[in-house]
């Protein structure tokens, strides 16, 4: 199980956990979006005018997350729920929220 506030998913490229975990609970045949991270922009740094690019920077999916004047926004489509910018996030509230996908649709 992820627990991203305590350790994200890194989308490491041979993915070692489908070998290391129980037969059948993972698959390399599946998705890896996992769920989709959302930025509470109360409390985010970036959004309350404080320079911050955690999520941004450590982000492993490129496009991702995209930066306007200065804000960084989630773009669900790219987004895999992987959970590094919720574990990088400085503010004292954590601000990302990741949320449940629908696996049925």
């Amino acid at each position: 199980m992820i627990e991203p506030h305590t350790q994200p998913c890194w989308l490491c490229s041979d993915l070692p956990c489908v070998t290391a975990c129980e037969p059948d609970v993972l698959s390399l045949a599946r998705s890896t979006r996992m769920s989709e991270a959302r930025i509470q922009p109360w409390a985010c740094l970036a959004h309350q005018g404080t320079m911050c690019s955690a999520c941004v920077e450590q982000c492993p999916v490129p496009g991702s997350i995209t930066v306007e004047q200065g804000r960084p926004t989630v773009v669900a489509t790219e987004c895999v729920g992987c959970g590094v910018c919720q574990y990088v996030c400085p503010a004292p509230e954590n601000a990302v929220l990741l949320l449940p996908i629908d696996r049925e649709g």
